[in-house]
């Protein structure tokens, strides 16, 4: 004769196990949206330029990186010059800024206008003269 063993789990085993199961499952969720929650940074590496950047998003005593978002959330530029404004020689990193209309850049000495390329809604871009993008010339003028 087989002798059969029977183990008996006691309901408060049983329930502690359930809630350390949830517990897990919670710290899992919660831990995925931290992670795909936070804000991928923006680099813009012209001085001059993040700096017209901080000041149009109102981030100009901040000194956290510019993000993802805050760069979507940028739809007028004005970095016009200006006697004591610094001279913008890049426009490299406002790609990011999907939702610029408005940009501008009058006095500045652009050579490259490919980060402008990708912005769909730019729709006002004021007195860029002679820029060359990765397409070949491209001619700016008041618009």
């Amino acid at each position: 004769m087989e002798a059969v063993l029977r183990t008996e789990i006691s309901p408060t085993v049983v329930a502690n196990a359930v809630k350390t199961l949830f517990q897990i499952l919670r710290l899992l969720v919660l831990t995925s949206l931290m992670v795909t929650g936070q804000a991928q940074e923006v680099s813009i590496p012209d001085p001059a330029l993040n700096t017209f950047v901080r000041l149009a998003l109102g981030l100009q005593y901040s000194v956290a990186p510019l993000t993802t978002q805050d760069l979507l959330s940028l739809t007028n530029l004005d970095a016009g010059r200006c006697e004591f404004c610094p001279v913008v020689s890049s426009l490299e990193g406002l790609e990011a800024a999907q939702n610029l209309t408005s940009l501008f850049l009058q006095g500045h000495g652009l050579m490259d206008a490919s980060p402008l390329s990708g912005l769909p809604s730019l729709t006002t871009l004021n007195q860029l003269v002679t820029l060359t993008n990765a397409l070949g010339a491209a001619f700016f003028t008041d618009q």
